[in-house]
């Protein structure tokens, strides 16, 4: 067989694999999706969600800070995670944070475009973004304690209570 006929044979059979094998690939994602590039969740760039997210957006005067407690709830105290994972919120139902169902968090249901009462977290300023709002997801997710909301969860040692 000469090599032009090979070659003419070859080159759709060729041209079929290559575009079988790009198209099994799939698209990596979006920049929307940060988490679909890093294969991580998303948490691997993640800040201190205490430190980073709540103490300096949400714990800011008038709002969750230690003097103020907008809603009883004080997002900048040392300690944060011990007063509200299994702590009742006020106001809705459920447990501020519940590690065993972070997505039904009141915290994180507070961030999203239509929580399920109130407001949009952080009130009159811009929403967090998609990035920072699944570093607060997996921030309550990887916390220990009871979920299950509690009246006696997450009290202060002073007998106080977040919420």
């Amino acid at each position: 067989m000469k090599t032009a006929t090979i070659v003419r044979l070859l080159v759709p059979a060729l041209a079929v694999i290559t575009s079988l094998a790009a198209g099994s690939s799939g698209c990596a994602g979006t920049l929307e999706e940060p988490w679909r590039f890093t294969g991580d969740g998303g948490t691997a760039a993640c800040p201190d969600v205490p430190t980073a997210v709540f103490a300096a957006t949400c714990a800011t005067s008038g709002c969750h800070s230690t003097a103020d407690k907008a809603a009883s709830l004080d997002l900048q105290a040392p300690g944060l995670a011990s007063r509200i994972v299994g702590a009742c919120a006020t106001g809705g139902t459920g447990a501020l944070a519940d590690p065993s169902h972070p997505a039904e968090s009141v915290l994180y249901a507070k961030l999203g475009p239509k929580p399920p009462y109130g407001a949009r977290m952080p009130f009159g300023k811009t929403p967090l973004d998609d990035a920072t709002t699944a570093c607060v997801l997996a921030w309550i997710g990887e916390q220990m304690g009871s979920g299950a909301c509690s009246p006696d969860a997450g009290a202060y040692e002073d007998g106080g209570t977040p919420q």
